[in-house]
């Protein structure tokens, strides 16, 4: 949600004009509709855990680049590379949840994890809104840079662990 709350304002006072903002979601729409069928038949040819990390370090480190961010084709290469990322991770989560979790518990897992996504929509605006009036917005890219990446640890660390699918506990 980082985007969509403070990116126009943040973009506005690096001296790009309004209608960059718009620019930068129609780039999006039209990257996603060229890319997702090649992005897509590449991540099918792979365990999803390793189209989901891929995909979360791209896109983590899409926020990293943008403290450095200060001419619009800059913007433009960011936003493409966090689409990329986007387009690996985000249509992959639900099947390798589906894949690694016991049959007993897999409506609590698919649950869980789009209430963890909802907590991040909650979260993600006041966050970024308390960090933008602050004046804080590198600290804000790094700080969302460092959280992905932690996750992305998290998620790492638990690939490398067995899974008995057929246990519950």
């Amino acid at each position: 949600m980082l985007w969509e709350t403070v990116m126009a304002p943040h973009m506005k006072m690096i001296g790009m004009p309004t209608r960059n903002y718009a620019d930068l979601w129609m780039i999006n729409g039209v990257t996603i509709i060229i890319f997702q069928k090649f992005v897509s038949n590449w991540a099918n040819k792979h365990p999803y855990h390793v189209s989901v990390i891929i995909g979360s370090v791209i896109f983590a480190s899409s926020f990293f680049f943008l403290i450095f961010v200060r001419e619009f084709w800059q913007m433009v290469i960011v936003f493409e590379l966090l689409t990329v990322g986007e387009i690996l991770q985000s249509p992959q989560v639900p099947a390798w949840v589906a894949q690694i979790t016991p049959p007993a518990v897999a409506g609590q897992a698919q649950g869980f994890v789009t209430m963890m996504i909802s907590f991040g929509r909650v979260v993600g605006p006041i966050y970024s809104g308390l960090m933008m009036d602050k004046g804080w917005m590198n600290s804000l890219f790094l700080s969302v840079f460092i959280a992905m990446m932690l996750v992305t640890g998290f998620l790492l660390f638990m690939v490398r662990r067995p899974v008995d699918k057929h246990s519950a506990t």
